[in-house]
């Protein structure tokens, strides 16, 4: 099982005084304002440095902070060029750019600012409708998009693992989701989920065949017992085989070992191409014979 490498949200941050300054982009944030973190004594405040820089400051007795945010706007503005692109497929120096982004929102999330940053994604992403899961798009309006997914908006595809949307009414998923490759036949977790019995499967809707018996152990081997498969034939729109989870012990697999269909192809060539040099060496042996 792998999981995509597409947040740093699970990352930690490294205690004791240092600043943080992150390739990336910024807003215009106006006057300085200052907030205090609910429960904490942590201050968070908005100013522009000597360069002219929008940036924020985090701190507390320990830790300082500085994000700079102009650099932030920079970087979503070059992000959203590439709107349409999956992210494993981001040319290196844009997948470093959202990577930068990346570690920002993980700095900010459960902040005040973070509604500063979100903001800025909404107002750069604007219009933005992604129509495939696994972009650069999904991952930063993915969960404001409008789906027929059945279960928890979060745990869709174009939303599980991708930016929550900055309000305390915002529903966490409460399955794991998993989304499966029809081509190389392996499996990718789209969010943290500590429970894992229960998964979403997403595959694409016009390759899905079902499930190899080697596929369906490293399921159980995961730790996953019952399952939901869900086809999509888009980022917004989804087909559930059942109404229920299944339990994985209960499926049987419809498909043979990705790759096990063409090495029997292979194979079947090869006896019959020996067949027509045995059949064309006899047929010379009756000629010569006949010759004689």
């Amino acid at each position: 099982m792998t999981s995509p490498k597409r947040n740093g949200r699970e990352k930690s941050l490294t205690n004791g005084s240092s600043t943080l300054n992150f390739r990336g982009t910024g807003v215009s944030m106006g006057e300085s304002s200052k907030f205090t973190t609910k429960g904490s004594d942590r201050k968070i405040v908005q100013k522009t440095d000597a360069n002219g820089n929008n940036v924020i400051i985090i701190s507390d007795e320990k830790d300082n902070f500085e994000i700079n945010t102009t650099k932030i706007q920079k970087s979503l503005k070059e992000l959203r060029k590439h709107e349409k692109v999956p992210i494993k497929d981001l040319p290196q120096e844009i997948l470093t750019e959202f990577n930068h982004v990346n570690n920002v929102i993980s700095i900010l999330h459960k902040t005040p600012a973070y509604g500063i940053l979100y903001n800025m994604i909404l107002t750069e992403f604007n219009g933005v409708v992604p129509q495939s899961v696994g972009t650069v798009g999904a991952y930063f309006v993915g969960c404001t998009t409008s789906t027929n997914f059945k279960g928890t908006p979060a745990c869709a595809a174009v939303c599980a693992g991708n930016l929550a949307p900055n309000s305390e009414k915002w529903a966490t998923c409460d399955k794991l989701s998993i989304s499966y490759d029809c081509d190389t036949g392996k499996f990718s977790t789209m969010n943290l989920h500590e429970d894992k019995r229960e998964a979403y499967i997403f595959a694409p809707i016009d390759k899905f065949k079902g499930f190899t018996k080697q596929e369906l152990q490293s399921l159980k081997d995961f730790g996953v017992e019952r399952i939901k498969i869900v086809r999509y034939s888009s980022a917004s729109n989804y087909s559930e085989e059942t109404s229920e989870f299944v339990e994985i012990s209960k499926m049987k697999s419809t498909q043979q070992t990705v790759g096990s269909s063409s090495g029997s192809t292979a194979a079947a060539w090869g006896v019959f191409f020996v067949i027509l040099i045995i059949i064309f060496l006899l047929l010379l042996w009756v000629a010569y014979s006949n010759r004689q």
